[in-house]
């Protein structure tokens, strides 16, 4: 594919205006698909398709690319259409450029055959492959997109998506050998690029819909702990504010019971704090995970303090490479001296302008 777009890498607007002249027929085209899916030569195709660089395709999976174009194309994005190239720095380029070659197949097999160049040729068992691994990589690119989000929290999804990531991989159930073998290089680094911490855990516990999750209950006696032991401590990690949890034990007041606490040494202390964990434990509730938050504020005041502590941290560093693309855009060389403080606001405005446009009247300046 890498060598497809060499040869074609001044195409692109021969390509264009292929694919704005030329409307396929894509019911005959899936007419040789489903043919040629029957055949017995389809594991042939790996070292036609796979680039070079094939062993980085693990490694190189979660950088970090967006790309909202369909893969059938309506008549206005067509004319539009055009190559797309591999870069090992973004994330999912491997599919876009996949992608971009189902889409223009027709426009590149004209192009090589213009150019003598009849090994470049995409066969139909090609397209086949091509698409599956298109298949194949959406599903990542979903996972990523959902834990990049910006407007919601995402640490508390990361442990699910990537029990649904691990799946996958181990999934043995596949129409080609090629992405077995996909799957096999990229669960061989998976561990080490996606590893299931405590903080993912500890997110997704404080999550009504994931707090059940068999992941954190696995993990919780694989380190030796509790649910209700994991939140105590990372509340005194993150907020170590005991100002709103009394520390005296709830018991009735009966002659005799501060004598028997005091002098007995099973005794079961239960604080505000511990009364808070265990009707969290037993909620029920899938509604949406700030407005749950918000609702049990008052409720549950230590806990919600550790919500907004844990839910606060993005599971990837998209929102903040994002954060500094802005601030370079708008601190360039025109406009040096701008303060860090109105650099701030300027961004804060950029990211929140819907907002921003729709509350301004509400807003003190």
């Amino acid at each position: 594919m890498k060598e497809i777009h060499s040869a074609l890498r001044y195409k692109n607007a021969d390509i264009a205006a292929f694919s704005n002249d030329t409307q396929p027929d894509e019911h005959s085209d899936n007419e040789h698909i489903d043919e040629f899916q029957s055949s017995d030569h389809q594991e042939q195709l790996e070292a036609e398709i796979f680039p070079s660089n094939f062993d980085e395709i693990a490694e190189e999976i979660e950088v970090e690319y967006d790309d909202s174009s369909p893969a059938t194309p309506s008549p206005e994005t067509r004319q539009h259409s055009t190559l797309k190239s591999y870069c090992p720095t973004r994330w999912h380029s491997l599919l876009i450029m996949i992608k971009s070659m189902i889409i223009n197949h027709r426009a590149i097999n004209d192009s090589v055959q213009e150019m003598d160049r009849s090994e470049l040729w995409i066969s139909k068992k090609d397209l086949i492959l091509m698409e599956n691994l298109s298949d194949f990589l959406e599903q990542f690119k979903t996972a990523v997109d959902m834990l990049s989000s910006e407007k919601q929290p995402t640490i508390n999804k990361a442990a699910v998506f990537r029990c649904h990531l691990k799946s996958i991989l181990d999934d043995s159930a596949s129409s080609s050998s090629a992405i077995d073998q996909l799957k096999s290089k990229m669960s061989s680094n998976f561990n080490k690029r996606f590893p299931l911490t405590e903080l993912m855990i500890i997110a997704s516990l404080l999550d009504p819909k994931f707090k059940d999750l068999d992941v954190i209950s696995d993990w919780c006696e694989e380190n030796f702990t509790s649910k209700k032991a994991l939140i105590k401590t990372w509340f005194h990690k993150l907020i170590n504010d005991d100002s709103g949890i009394s520390n005296s034990p709830i018991m009735p007041v009966t002659d005799g019971t501060q004598l028997a606490h005091k002098f007995s040494t099973n005794t079961n202390t239960m604080t505000s704090f511990d009364l808070e964990i265990d009707s969290y434990l037993l909620a029920r509730d899938t509604k949406d995970l700030l407005e749950f938050w918000d609702e049990r504020k008052s409720a549950w005041p230590s806990l919600y303090k550790l919500a907004l502590a844990v839910l606060a941290v993005p599971a990837t560093s998209v929102p903040v490479e994002r954060l500094f693309s802005i601030a370079g855009l708008t601190l360039n060389k025109k406009r040096s001296q701008l303060h860090p403080e109105r650099l701030s606001k300027i961004c804060f405005i950029h990211d929140n302008f819907n907002f921003v446009s729709k509350n301004c009247e509400d807003f003190d300046y």
